[in-house]
């Protein structure tokens, strides 16, 4: 007779999940602005199965590699409660790992600005402008500025941006 051994025992629960691209205020903070991204993370052995859901609708099943797991995920606009479990060859389930994400495909708008009205002789030393939400700093660049002067528009070369607090920046 062959021996065999009976495998009552899960595996670990994944570990290190993370979104790619996490585009939020910070690259750990699950905020994305495209619902096309990926789900990766650490398994604790190799040869696993690894399931994913959004709450509690199964939406996939990862790719593995050795003990790194991937699966590309299309998200609707919104908050989404990812969950993951791994699976071993005798079906033995882990925990499952939470990731919540949150998918804004909403551009940032201006709340206030200081007020810029009048006739002005000399240019503006700086103009402070507070958004409506948190926005990334790395990728608020002058690029992503459009400034126009009496309806003509103005060039942004040597311009800086500052970050002043909370969701206001100096443009100087």
């Amino acid at each position: 007779a062959d021996p065999w051994v009976l495998d009552t025992a899960p595996p670990a629960a994944p570990t290190n999940l993370a979104i790619s691209p996490d585009t939020g205020v910070s690259a750990t903070d699950g905020l994305t602005q495209i619902g096309t991204l990926t789900l990766t993370g650490t398994l604790g052995e190799s040869g696993l199965l690894v399931f994913v859901y959004d709450g509690s609708q199964k939406i996939g099943q990862a790719t593995v590699t050795g003990m790194s797991f991937s699966q590309s995920l299309n998200l609707s606009p919104g908050a989404h409660a990812l969950r993951v479990e791994a699976a071993d060859a005798a079906a033995n389930v882990s925990s499952d790992r939470a990731l919540n994400v949150f998918v804004d495909t909403t551009p940032p708008t201006i709340a206030s600005m200081q007020d810029v009205s009048g006739t002005h002789t000399s240019p503006l030393p700086t103009i402070d402008v507070t958004f409506a939400k948190a926005i990334a700093p790395t990728t608020f660049t002058t690029q992503a500025l459009a400034l126009t002067g009496n309806g003509t528009a103005l060039s942004t070369a040597g311009l800086t941006l500052s970050l002043v607090s909370g969701n206001t920046y100096r443009i100087g």
